[in-house]
């Protein structure tokens, strides 16, 4: 017999059930909590993968040498761009792409940790880059999330604030490195200004949320402080790593959100993110983020006014504020209603059928379906609401792409009998009477796969 909080520790919290996976799970919430003494089920164990650095600097190699070999060639002669394609191999910059994107759906699909996959997918979207910035943040695009999110999702956020805010990804894709201070050395002699990217969307979608009681004036001085932190050049002793530039940092004393912060030095910025950390307007925008994305878009102000404090109270651990949230009644009782965003929607189906997407079918299917990894429409990241992801023309893609799938996956048992197995009761009597009226195995196991019970957590 499957319980009703079995399916809701497998779907609500994790990607979804495996075959049997359901039946055997006699204490759910057990089972949630030991994974949160798994920090290092984050963790991507491949020594393929390159670290940030080695894909700069490969990346940085490649254009080079393209560029080089491109001042001999005629570029109107196909022939000689086709021999320089061949000869140049790849590019690492969609090579390393590809093999990052690869590695992570690997990882959700095998993991024993799910919960631990999806806390790292929430904090991977609040702190997100994108690939589509430029060929080097998209070479590195991977490297950021095991380096600044994997090591953090059950430490405290202060510390993850830290590593996105100091990542060669979020750096350049922000374009911190080009803002100047304009009363800096640099700045009076090239006549350059500020940036204020990194400092708004720190402020705005990191900490502080936009209600979160900030003036422009805040934000304008946010970035002279944060003028200075850049990028090491690949060639230099710190090539590829965060660097402090002491000759473009705006000199000065400056009032943020009432206090004043002093310092020449990259500590000044830092002693504002560790205020922000803690801010409580952060608390409350980080809480009702995380309860929403977990139990759904209406969950309750007394939930998020609960995880808040425990986020205030514990110094942002990330690690008690999923706890509480794993504790809370309503995280088990809220009806599932909140739709699968493609990408945990093709990993619930990869885990549910036994699927194993080779090297770039999971690029290919993403992208499909509108969910470019590592490539959000903006710096909000990619919407959490349901809305962005139920237009007709969407849900039609999810059905071709569960077809297809479903035809190469058909099982040999009755699908009804796979339905009950990985769906218990969130398998409603209309979805029973549709699976069982289907003319064979594939397009049964597609209408399971698009039943209520599948789409939705």
């Amino acid at each position: 017999m499957i319980s009703k909080d079995a399916i809701t520790a497998l779907k609500r919290f994790g990607y979804g059930s495996r075959r049997g996976e359901a039946a055997g799970l006699a204490s759910p919430r057990d089972w949630l909590v030991a994974q949160l003494d798994r920090p290092d089920a984050a963790r991507i164990d491949d020594a393929g993968l390159p670290s940030s650095i080695e894909a700069q600097r490969d990346h940085i190699a490649y254009r080079q040498e393209r560029k080089r070999q491109l001042r001999r060639l005629d570029r109107e002669n196909k022939e000689q761009m086709d021999d320089l394609k061949q000869m140049m191999g790849p590019r690492p910059a969609l090579d390393y792409y590809s093999g990052e994107i690869n590695a992570r759906t690997r990882h959700a699909i095998n993991t024993d940790a799910p919960l631990v996959e999806r806390l790292v997918g929430f904090w991977s979207n609040h702190f997100c880059i994108s690939a589509a910035k430029n060929g080097r943040v998209r070479a590195m695009a991977g490297a950021y999330e095991r380096e600044a999110i994997r090591p953090y999702v059950l430490g405290r956020f202060r510390d993850m604030l830290f590593a996105s805010a100091q990542h060669p990804a979020m750096l350049l894709y922000l374009d911190n490195q080009k803002s100047t201070g304009p009363n800096s050395p640099v700045g009076r002699r090239r006549q350059r200004g500020l940036n204020e990217n990194l400092a708004r969307e720190i402020m705005e979608l990191h900490t502080l949320g936009v209600h979160g009681g900030y003036t422009q004036e805040d934000v304008t001085n946010f970035a002279r402080v944060l003028t200075g932190w850049s990028v090491g050049k690949v060639d230099s002793e710190r090539g590829g790593v965060f660097v402090f530039h002491r000759r473009v940092h705006e000199p000065g004393s400056f009032t943020i959100l009432g206090r004043r912060y002093g310092g020449r030095g990259v500590d000044q910025g830092e002693a504002v993110l560790e205020d922000l950390a803690r801010h409580p307007a952060t608390a409350r925008f980080v809480a009702g983020k995380f309860a929403r994305h977990f139990v759904g878009d209406s969950a309750s102000d007394a939930l998020i006014r609960r995880l808040a404090a425990t986020f205030r109270e514990t110094d942002g651990d990330l690690r008690e504020l999923t706890y509480d949230l794993i504790a809370s009644d309503e995280a088990w009782e809220a009806p599932a209603e909140k739709l699968l965003p493609p990408y945990d929607f093709i990993v619930a189906t990869a885990r549910a059928t036994g699927w194993r997407p080779e090297e770039r079918q999971m690029m290919k299917a993403l992208n499909a379906l509108g969910h470019k990894m590592w490539a959000p429409p903006s710096p909000a990241g990619w919407p959490d609401e349901d809305d962005a992801w139920v237009s007709p023309d969407a849900m039609l893609e999810r059905l071709d792409w569960a077809q297809r799938i479903a035809r190469r996956r058909a099982p040999r048992e009755p699908v009804d009998r796979v339905a009950e197995d990985l769906l218990g009761p969130a398998l409603d009597e209309h979805s029973r009477q549709v699976i069982a009226r289907a003319e064979n195995k594939g397009q049964a196991l597609a209408l399971l796969l698009m039943t209520p019970g599948f789409q939705r957590r």
